[in-house]
């Protein structure tokens, strides 16, 4: 999967209807959503030291805006977003090194 590819699935998972951060703001954890994200952090792949900017803010974002919702989410869920922030530290650093 190419940069604008991955770039494009990460910006899909901020639709209300379908997208993991679109229903996580309708207090629902979707956890395939959760797998799409990882999936797509999983295929980065940086070109030397040069880092997309635009794939730099929603990996930024997407964390800060998961513990936004965290407390609208019932309680068995809230524990499923722990794990997947968890998750998304790992396969960040994974995918791009530690700093």
């Amino acid at each position: 999967m190419e940069r604008d590819e991955i770039i494009e699935s990460i910006v899909s998972e901020y639709d209300l209807e379908a997208g993991f951060i679109g229903q996580l703001r309708m207090r629902r954890f979707d956890r395939a959503g959760a797998r799409r994200i990882s999936d797509a952090i999983r295929r980065i792949s940086p070109e030397g030291d040069v880092f997309d900017i635009r794939m730099a803010r929603h990996l930024y974002a997407i964390p800060i805006l998961a513990y936004w919702q965290r407390e609208r989410l019932p309680s068995g869920e809230q524990c499923d977003l722990d794990e997947f922030v968890d998750r998304l530290f790992e396969v960040c650093v994974h995918a791009l090194g530690a700093p």
